[in-house]
Formats: C-alpha cells, structure tokens, sequence
C-alpha cells in the first residue's frame, strides 16, 4: 500500500510548482556569512576609531616636539664611538 499512496502523492503534485524552500545547511550559510559580514563591520569600524585616536595623539606629540625643542638626540653629538664595533680592523 505504501507504494500506491506515494505514487498518487507524486502523481498530484506533478503539475503544480511549489516555491523551493532552503535547506538548513543554506540558512546556516546564510547566517554565518551575515554574521561574519557584521563582525567586520564592527573590526573596520573600531580600527578606524583608533586610528582616529591614534592620528590625534600623533598631532599632539608634534605640536609639543615644535613647541619645545628640548627633545633631542638620547646620544651627545660629540660623544665618540666606544665598544667593539669596526675598530678592530
């Protein structure tokens, strides 16, 4: 009986079309890459907030570098090269 009632079932349905419904497998799909999409988003978003940050700072140290010409060389100019290095030639 079970092969009569599913070929009838088959049998009735050959003429109408019905809207293809996704698998699972395509909505997981689906919302991993949406969520994957959203969480670059988000990446893209903060760097450029720190970049931000970052270029803000950048912009302080020179004005204060400009401002005050104390910043130098940690090494004097005069001091002389010491310790092994090409003196031994």
């Amino acid at each position: 009986m079970a092969s009569y009632s599913s070929t009838t079932r088959a049998n009735s349905n050959a003429g109408k079309t019905e809207p293809s419904r996704p698998s699972g497998s395509a909505v997981y799909i689906a919302l991993h890459l949406t969520q994957t999409y959203l969480a670059h988003d988000k990446y893209v978003l903060e760097a450029r907030g720190r970049i931000a940050e970052l270029e803000n700072e950048l912009e302080k140290l020179r004005a204060a570098y400009n401002n005050d010409r104390s910043f130098g060389p940690a090494i004097p100019k005069d001091r002389h090269r010491q310790g092994w290095g090409w003196g031994f030639i």
